[in-house]
């Protein structure tokens, strides 16, 4: 093992005029810390991403997950995508509607499935049978950030790259989309490469 390692987080601001909030600073600074001490022990790079994101996803402060902005028609469509370095695999999710953790239904794609991209119902339908998590009511577990007038609307795709001491990279995004966007819509977040 080596020495070096590092984690870098994006947690969706996309401007320099954005006005990061303090329970936003200290979400990434959490997520930071914990992967840090994770990449030190050892964990995988494709493991530290995957917890950094689910973390951000969870928080109901960014544009992901919980935190997600409602689509056009008032219910949200979730995008997410990994990428294991050390394999080339790859695994991404789009139009998620009641995947807890989006990043983990890519994950899902990647580690048990042939494919690359599950989308929309029957998608998550699939994701679920292998053992996706579901929230119970999507329509109360989400924020429904679209109809909060304090919160920002310009908050856009979280993310993570983790270098780990095996020398082995991995990268991760997720994604709640934009503020009323059309139903069906997917995002680069979920294409691989885009």
């Amino acid at each position: 093992m080596q020495d070096q390692y590092t984690i870098v987080v994006h947690g969706g601001t996309v401007s320099e005029s954005d006005v990061v909030s303090e329970a936003e600073l200290e979400l990434l600074r959490a997520v930071v810390t914990v992967a840090r001490a994770d990449l030190a022990r050892g964990s995988t790079a494709l493991d530290v991403v995957t917890n950094a994101i689910v973390a951000m996803e969870d928080s109901g402060l960014v544009d992901a997950g919980k935190g997600s902005f409602l689509n056009s028609a008032g219910f949200v469509e979730n995008d997410a995508s990994i990428v294991d370095g050390e394999t080339g695999r790859t695994g991404a999710v789009a139009a998620m509607q009641r995947l807890k953790n989006p990043i983990k239904g890519a994950r899902t794609t990647m580690d048990h499935t042939p494919h690359a991209l599950f989308a929309g119902e029957a998608g998550e339908k699939t994701l679920i049978g292998l053992g996706a998590e579901t929230v119970a009511d999507p329509s109360s577990y989400f924020r429904h950030r679209a109809l909060d007038k304090n919160a920002p609307t310009d908050e856009g795709t979280v993310g993570a790259v983790a270098l780990d001491r095996h020398g082995n990279l991995a990268a991760g995004t997720s994604t709640g989309g934009t503020p009323g966007q059309l139903v069906g819509r997917v995002g680069d977040s979920s294409i691989v490469g885009a």
